[in-house]
């Protein structure tokens, strides 16, 4: 098990549903998690990096760690109660894959306090496997596993029992010391989530935004205006992630932000799909 270490940088995660619909987008901070769907399965091939936003996270995990290191994050938002349950499965079957599994009092990522931590990551003979297969199990009862491979560690924790309202964010962290990562996430039990912001077609990326100048003083400008003017909205946000500002992108020119102290902010367009892609930026 390694301990990770996590700062600033942008991330590129595509992702597969049902080996049918192809999405992509920038998911390596909370704020642009990927809406996911229990009645889906979601094949992930991951380019090790890290994640921009620094999260408020209260750990109830063994370690320290740092959610900004090669990060892909994914939000369940339940319509139906009962127990949720799922399977990371990596296409090598000795990749380290640990997760942590968070809920907030504001159903946002603020303010985030750990309810599952999967750790374990190493082999103990025949009988204490600690790598490959991991996810939320209904045979398991341990909230926790911590690094290394325990005595009883399995690489599952207990599965969620949820209601309906409940939102959780899971953060997937890969320890794969190759550049890609290849896993697929496969969901169990009763539970169901919100899944109406699944497709049926192939969907595209938004391409990054490109935001100048960047420090700013008052306004800023997009270099692929004519990408962003096809539809979607642009929001402002304190790097926290709460919104100060929307904009619908049609007819969009520039953005007027001198009324904002100065700081850092970030710029995140959203397009017609549903799909994100963030920029910091620096006022002065």
């Amino acid at each position: 098990m390694h301990q990770p270490l996590l700062k600033l940088a942008i991330v590129c995660s595509f992702f597969t549903i049902n080996s049918l619909n192809t999405t992509a987008q920038n998911n390596s901070d909370c704020i642009t998690a990927l809406d996911a769907c229990s009645k889906e399965n979601i094949s992930i091939n991951y380019e090790n990096s890290n994640g921009m936003i620094e999260e408020n996270i209260t750990t109830n995990c063994d370690i320290l760690f740092d959610t900004e290191f090669s990060p892909t994050w994914l939000k369940y938002s339940f319509v139906k109660a009962g127990m949720f349950t799922f399977d990371i499965i990596p296409t090598n079957e000795n990749d380290d894959i640990d997760f942590v599994v968070y809920k907030s009092p504001s159903n946002d990522c603020d303010n985030l306090e750990s309810i599952r931590c999967m750790f374990s990551g190493e082999t103990k003979g025949q009988d204490n496997f600690c790598l490959g297969s991991t996810g939320l199990s209904l045979e398991s009862t341990d909230f926790n596993e911590a690094p290394g491979c325990q005595d009883g560690s399995d690489n599952y924790v207990a599965a969620l029992d949820v209601e309906i309202g409940d939102i959780i964010y899971v953060l997937i962290i890969s320890f794969n010391q190759e550049f890609n990562t290849q896993y697929e996430i496969q969901h169990g039990g009763t539970a169901e989530t919100n899944c109406t912001t699944l497709s049926n077609n192939t969907t595209v990326a938004p391409e990054g935004i490109k935001v100048y100048p960047n420090p700013f003083k008052s306004a800023i400008y997009f270099t692929n205006l004519e990408s962003i003017q096809q539809g979607g909205v642009i929001e402002i946000l304190d790097i926290s992630g709460r919104a100060l500002q929307t904009l619908n992108t049609e007819n969009l020119n520039k953005i007027n932000l001198e009324k904002l102290n100065p700081g850092i902010y970030l710029v995140k367009y959203i397009n017609k799909q549903g799909l994100s892609t963030v920029q910091k930026i620096l006022k002065i």
